[in-house]
């Protein structure tokens, strides 16, 4: 796995930005966060975005009504984030650490996880960050998780993935997946014209429904649900995603 530094130079680069900011849009932000406030069951309350960048999603959760702290370990996001609030006239908290530090004392009603931002870490990182985000919220609290469904990938990888943005930049995935540990290992470019303009090597860990579920069960959650999507279909060998609802 990469080690801290790689991954906060990874997102601080603006790498990801380049790479994915494009296919972002605000009716899919809206109709993820309305569909995990559906799957929570929520209402009102106060929301941590967990690993939540800009707040991208959580800002429509403000939007309703719901109090939001954004805890992110890139400091350019969350000042992008405040910026993004402030401009729609909303509240912000926002709490610049890594995701094994979540405050205990946030004490939030609910908490987001969105765009499969777990895995970065090996198994016992990862752990010890379930952890601290079950300490920071309350009693009977919930969160939502998503992430790549590992028995979608080891049936449908494609080792090289390739799609072209608006201004004719192409980004290429180039993937290989470990059977024995889990991890895809992924080379990302960008290409004018057959230029290399930028490239990054990442790699992340995949787990099985019920590797995320033991994990969460492990620290103390009570895993309600999981789905294959945020249209709560089931989970399956033909759906990327799992998305996960569990309760402290």
């Amino acid at each position: 796995m990469m080690d801290d530094n790689y991954l906060l130079d990874f997102f601080q680069s603006g790498f990801y930005e380049k790479y994915w900011g494009w296919e972002f849009n605000e009716k899919q932000s809206y109709e993820t966060a309305m569909k995990s406030l559906e799957l929570l069951e929520a209402k009102e309350g106060h929301v941590l975005d967990w690993c939540g960048g800009w707040g991208r999603i959580s800002i429509y959760l403000a939007k309703k009504g719901f109090k939001i702290t954004i805890l992110d370990f890139v400091k350019e996001y969350l000042n992008k984030a405040k910026i993004y609030f402030n401009n729609h006239k909303l509240d912000l908290i926002t709490i610049h650490e890594d995701c094994r530090n979540t405050p205990e004392n946030i004490q939030a009603d609910y908490a987001l996880c969105t765009f499969n931002s777990i895995g970065f870490l090996i198994d016992d990182e990862q752990i010890k960050a379930f952890t601290s985000l079950y300490r920071a919220l309350k009693k009977g609290g919930k969160v939502i998780i998503d992430c790549i469904n590992q028995l979608f990938l080891a049936k449908h990888l494609q080792q090289v993935m390739e799609k072209k943005r608006p201004d004719g930049i192409k980004c290429c995935q180039k993937n290989k997946f470990d059977l024995n540990t889990s991890i895809l290992h992924s080379e990302f470019q960008l290409i004018n014209d057959e230029d290399i303009t930028s490239t990054w090597k990442f790699c992340q860990r995949m787990y099985s429904p019920l590797e995320l579920e033991k994990m969460l069960e492990n620290v103390g959650f009570k895993v309600q649900n999981m789905y294959g999507n945020y249209e709560g279909h089931d989970l399956s060998f033909d759906l990327p995603q799992i998305i996960a609802i569990a309760k402290t």
